[in-house]
């Protein structure tokens, strides 16, 4: 068990490092921007659209068509791509700003690994939403509906956790400050 333990921690630490960081970041800010000029529709997708309803989601299936519905699913393949490296980004970033403020192993633990829950919450959105869209024309109205919960807590989580590395620099900015201000007296 503790090699396992072991070759996790190595493997964060790894991430925690600022080359990993910032590959992680250009990467995530590439793959961004590629999906929005390359996938570039009329049409907003359903991974980027708060609070839509199942009558809102076929309606837009019937506007879009065959092709909108495939550009729909292989917008799918770098959003993936971006999963693993913002994961990999908050990863790294987290447990480098963290333990920089804490040795509490069980908050650092926390901290760095939180972003998963949006990981897997995303990898969730996407498996249903592929769902629907490979059966349409049929109409899965429960299946939209949960999809549709699914992507609102996937955007508050989005928010969340970019916000969380930013409060962490945040505080360790505040830490140096008090720690200059204690020198000087």
């Amino acid at each position: 068990m503790h090699k396992k333990v072991n070759k996790i921690i190595l493997f964060i630490q790894k991430l925690a490092c600022l080359r990993a960081i910032m590959l992680s970041l250009l990467g995530f800010v590439i793959v961004m921007m590629l999906v929005n000029v390359v996938f570039r529709q009329d049409f907003s997708y359903l991974t980027q659209t708060f609070n839509y309803t199942p009558e809102y989601t076929y309606q837009l299936l019937n506007e879009i068509g065959a092709s909108g519905i495939t550009s729909h699913l292989l917008v799918f393949l770098p959003d993936i791509l971006m999963v693993l490296l913002y994961t990999a980004l908050f990863l790294g970033a987290n447990y480098a700003i963290f333990t920089q403020l804490t040795s509490n192993c069980l908050f650092i633990s926390i901290i760095t690994f939180s972003p998963l829950i949006l990981s897997i919450t995303q990898i969730v959105e996407i498996i249903m939403l592929t769902i629907l869209l490979l059966q349409y024309p049929s109409q899965l109205f429960f299946l939209a509906q949960l999809t549709n919960t699914v992507t609102m807590i996937k955007t508050v989580l989005t928010i969340i956790f970019f916000l969380v590395p930013l409060i962490g620099i945040g505080a360790l900015g505040v830490k140096r400050i008090i720690k200059r201000g204690r020198k000087n007296e």
